[in-house]
């Protein structure tokens, strides 16, 4: 995986200006080892799990995206993987159970199935174009990534399963920045622990023969700022990035386009179509931010070769949510 195969991209990648920005993270320090790269346009995190056969991936991911393999959910399957491995195979199966977790206890043949995934697909899509306007998609920086707004969106569809779109945008904005108790309260879509004894020592359990430790939101140390826990077992949470400042963003730029949304809501029965259209295309309009802020701090990265370059450049912006907690201390 990250021989041959980084080497064959690198190479088709040097002939192909659709494929860039290609850079192969293995290394000790790296939480999850991948190859990531911009392939056509689509921004690629590409992982790789060992599995002890191709048997244990049988059955069939439908069209509609809903996974009927019956190993999805076979803990047992993570005995022979290390650390990282375990969580490079979960980002397929976490995938696959937030889809899964939306329809419930529904039968996949049937006909409710596609519109509760419309819903939540159609919900995602506009969570994170309001998101990444706004500047909040990143979770380097210290905000939710793609997995913590897809468990989000999973939640509220799971509350309002009969909610329109734009109530259930209306319920996401309100919920998660009123109501929502961060300090206390995890997001999770599945049950906690599905499955297993309560009362295992959390640090210490051995499932199937896995050494493995999990997050135990009954231990108040490891509750965190924003705690929104991924699906598959061990359950880990998804956004242990978030700091004051980034969640404090986050709530009040929810705030802010929850007063927006109601606004365009009053406006459902005026006449002017166009007018309510212009309102839309504000609403998820990108955030100015030289507009806003008159002090920043501006950092250059250089580097002598692209791959060099972009591990370089990876590292600096992991580390740029740090300046946050270092002001709140300065601050103090």
């Amino acid at each position: 995986f990250f021989g041959t195969l980084y080497q064959l991209l690198l190479s088709i990648s040097q002939d192909n200006d659709q494929i860039s920005q290609l850079a192969s993270i293995n290394h000790e320090y790296s939480i999850t080892p991948l190859i990531e790269m911009q392939f056509y346009g689509v921004s690629v995190d590409l992982v790789f799990a060992r599995l002890p056969d191709v048997c244990s991936l049988e059955g069939d991911i439908l069209s509609n995206g809903l996974s009927k393999r019956e190993n999805l959910s076979n803990d047992s399957l993570l005995r022979n993987m290390d650390e990282k491995m375990r969580r490079s195979y979960n980002g397929s199966r976490n995938a696959e159970m937030i889809l899964n977790s939306v329809i419930g206890d529904i039968s996949i043949e049937s006909d409710e199935v596609y519109e509760k995934l419309n819903s939540f697909r159609n919900l995602l899509r506009c969570v994170k174009l309001l998101t990444k306007g706004q500047g909040l998609n990143e979770n380097k920086y210290g905000y939710p990534g793609g997995i913590a707004y897809a468990i989000l969106c999973a939640k509220i569809v799971q509350m309002f399963p009969k909610y329109s779109l734009v109530s259930l945008l209306e319920r996401f904005l309100y919920i998660y920045s009123y109501e929502w108790q961060w300090d206390l309260w995890p997001v999770r879509i599945v049950n906690e622990i599905a499955g297993l004894d309560n009362n295992i020592n959390f640090n210490k359990k051995n499932i199937h023969g896995i050494g493995m430790k999990g997050f135990n939101p009954a231990n108040i140390n490891e509750m965190m700022l924003a705690t929104i826990m991924t699906p598959a077992w061990p359950q880990m949470n998804s956004t242990f990035n978030i700091s004051y400042s980034t969640r404090d963003a986050m709530i009040n730029i929810f705030k802010d386009k929850h007063k927006e949304l109601n606004d365009l809501i009053n406006k459902k029965n005026e006449s002017d179509n166009l007018n309510i259209q212009n309102s839309w295309i504000y609403f998820f309009k990108n955030f100015d931010f030289f507009n806003n802020y008159n002090q920043f701090i501006n950092i250059v990265v250089v580097g002598n070769e692209e791959e060099q370059f972009l591990k370089w450049k990876g590292f600096v912006e992991a580390k740029i949510r740090l300046f946050s907690d270092f002001a709140k201390v300065w601050s103090e």
